[in-house]
């Protein structure tokens, strides 16, 4: 699972796990990214993989778990996560932050 794969880095590295024979689950924000993240999943099919799409706002943590639950649902598991989207306010090692860390205000 990539989050923010629908352009950019995201989608860069969405392409690269495909090329290495991985399924994908395809993360994006709003409308406006879905076209982006549509592509994606085609590009994904084309190198004989699995895409999934799936529309979340990775700093509501509702989302987050509607997500893992969607993803672990269609694939059976995830085995590798790249956190590409979101924003962190502060700097600290990812097991001592908090989701309120992540948010967007």
């Amino acid at each position: 699972m990539v989050t923010g794969s629908s352009s950019g880095i995201g989608a860069a590295v969405a392409r690269a796990f495909a090329k290495e024979q991985a399924d994908l689950a395809i993360n994006y924000f709003g409308d406006q990214d879905k076209p982006g993240a549509e592509q994606v999943r085609r590009d994904v099919e084309a190198l004989g993989r699995r895409g999934m799409l799936v529309r979340a706002d990775v700093a509501e943590e509702k989302d987050v778990d509607a997500m893992v639950t969607a993803v672990t649902n269609h694939f059976g598991r995830i085995d590798i996560l790249v956190n590409n989207a979101g924003i962190a306010k502060g700097m600290a090692p990812v097991q001592d932050m908090t989701v309120e860390d992540c948010g967007t205000d």
